[in-house]
């Protein structure tokens, strides 16, 4: 999935478009990639062909009827003039809701407050809003940060619960695979600190630290962008420079 993204071009035109909306494509992009992994990871032995069958362009929006009794899947611009009794709202984390080009514009960042709004006012009774401590983006375990627009909120109108305490660190299942099989990868593995490295979005970047063995070794990597990412060795799709 990585390489027809990379072939195609379209990810590189939407880094140059340079747009707000360039940028949630890119996000859903990543979100594609994600859902392709979680995918194989469960179906090792399907193809492309079959993944793109299990994924249906048609939303529960679509099949829903008002009035139902069931749970129904939908964006917030699809839910814009529809009510429900109790609401959902996830992923309100810095970079996702609003996306982080809307902080550096007053405009686009009212844009996508407004949104939030929409959502939430969906709701006739409750509203649950969530925020993830990591998150998998483009194959990088990411450290995420809880949206802006969680601290616009009345303190007098929420409950907070905390799911993941402060001491845990999380590990994403995907971690745990044993794909291509890890013990002989342990022997062979050829990332070390130091170890440059190029990544097919995230461009070059030298090995920090590498935690694990084989496939399921967990890379701190620094990129030249200045970033730092954690990536599941496995699917990183990581090529040494000079290798």
């Amino acid at each position: 999935m990585e390489e027809i993204v990379k072939q195609s071009g379209y990810l590189k035109a939407l880094v140059e478009e340079d747009s707000l909306t360039a940028d949630a494509r890119i996000e859903n992009i990543g979100q594609l990639i994600a859902a392709a992994v979680d995918f194989e990871r469960h179906n090792p032995d399907a193809n492309l062909r079959e993944f793109l069958a299990s994924v249906t362009l048609m939303t529960d929006v679509d099949r829903w009827t008002p009035g139902e009794d069931k749970v129904v899947l939908m964006t917030v611009h699809a839910a814009k003039g529809l009510e429900f009794h109790t609401v959902f709202i996830a992923g309100m984390e810095l970079g996702i809701f609003p996306l982080l080009r809307a902080l550096e514009d007053e405009t686009q960042l009212e844009e996508e407050r407004r949104l939030f709004y929409v959502a939430i006012t969906r709701a006739k009774r409750n509203v649950f809003i969530t925020h993830a401590a990591q998150r998998t983006r483009f194959g990088s375990v990411e450290e995420m940060t809880p949206s802006v627009f969680l601290r616009e909120l009345p303190a007098d109108a929420i409950e907070e619960i905390d799911l993941v305490p402060k001491s845990s660190i999380y590990i994403p299942d995907v971690a745990f695979s044993s794909r291509r099989g890890s013990a002989e990868g342990a022997e062979k593995s050829p990332y070390r600190r130091g170890v440059r490295v190029v990544h097919p979005f995230f461009g070059e970047g030298v090995v920090l630290s590498v935690r694990g063995a084989g496939d399921d070794a967990i890379l701190t990597v620094r990129f030249a962008n200045g970033e730092t990412k954690k990536l599941v060795a496995g699917f990183a799709r990581l090529k040494i420079v000079g290798g």
